[in-house]
């Protein structure tokens, strides 16, 4: 016996409303940030946790290239702010498909020891 065929239709935030919300940033609201150097599209999704008004906002941020070597002039510490970095594309000197990506983290508050720390994908 064969299993049933499953087919593949394309992700639309309509096909999709019976079972979530697709995240995307067609028509979305969106600001430029970093000096011009990165656009964020605000508050894609409507999350709600439990507790006391615990409403996280997810978005999307579309950056373009730094030159490196790249010499940081300011960098934000958001505390109360979780930022995962999800690369969509592959970098210009990656010599296969796969993404790169870097991000840097701070200091978790002005009086910690020691420097913020810079990650690269392998």
């Amino acid at each position: 016996m064969s299993a049933p065929a499953i087919f593949i239709e394309p992700l639309t935030a309509e096909a999709f409303t019976p079972f979530g919300q697709v995240i995307q940033t067609t028509g979305a609201h969106h600001y430029p940030i970093n000096a011009g150097m990165t656009e964020r599209f605000h508050d894609l999704a409507s999350v709600q946790l439990g507790g006391d008004n615990p409403r996280p906002l997810i978005s999307i941020f579309r950056g373009q290239p730094y030159a490196i070597p790249l010499s940081l002039k300011l960098v934000e510490r958001h505390p109360r702010a979780a930022g995962p970095s999800i690369p969509s594309r592959s970098g210009p000197s990656s010599s296969s498909s796969r993404p790169i990506w870097m991000a840097y983290r701070a200091r978790p508050a002005p009086s910690s020891p020691g420097r913020g720390k810079a990650s690269i994908s392998p």
